[in-house]
């Protein structure tokens, strides 16, 4: 930043101020990522129905040929847990959010957690089915345990992996 104090005055010359950095480029994809899943979130109308006397029953049969594992239904939320969030920031709500939502699975816990954080569904008022679509929910860990044997060495005391 130009200091214009410290100059001359008889210049009459003013710098122009530099221009601004833009973003950067990572910034700007997940920016555009992001925008792209909060749009198709919220045109999906391929799956919304209207309210009858047999749609919360034929809501979970419209998926039963195409889906993987179980088909899990997700009501809107009590009135006194409209405030529930799955934010950590908010502990509280997030809270709330866990005490609602224990009873479903992990796979249906992840999505809401994702299209909540986009705001694609209001659970105050949506009614929600999820279900797997394709491959399996491993209850492994992600990454190979790794656990070694000792063998202790009976004369020096020391102890090494065992082979």
């Amino acid at each position: 930043m130009p200091l214009d104090f410290l100059k001359r005055r008889g210049d009459g010359k003013v710098d122009a101020p530099a221009a601004h950095a833009a973003g950067l480029p990572d910034e700007v994809v997940a920016q555009e990522f992001q925008l792209k899943l909060y749009y198709a979130g919220k045109s999906s109308e391929g799956v919304r129905m209207r309210a009858g006397p047999n749609a919360m029953a034929d809501l979970p049969s419209m998926l039963a040929g195409v889906t993987g594992s179980e088909i899990e239904v997700v009501e809107p939320l009590p009135i006194e847990l409209s405030q529930a969030t799955p934010v950590i920031a908010r502990p509280s709500e997030a809270m709330q959010w866990l005490n609602a939502h224990h009873v479903h699975s992990p796979v249906t816990r992840h999505a809401l957690v994702v299209l909540e954080s986009l705001d694609a569904i209001d659970l105050a008022f949506d009614t929600f089915v999820c279900a797997l679509l394709d491959g399996e929910v491993g209850t492994r860990p992600a990454t190979r345990s790794t656990t070694r044997s000792w063998a202790a060495s009976p004369r020096t005391g020391t102890r090494r992996p065992a082979t």
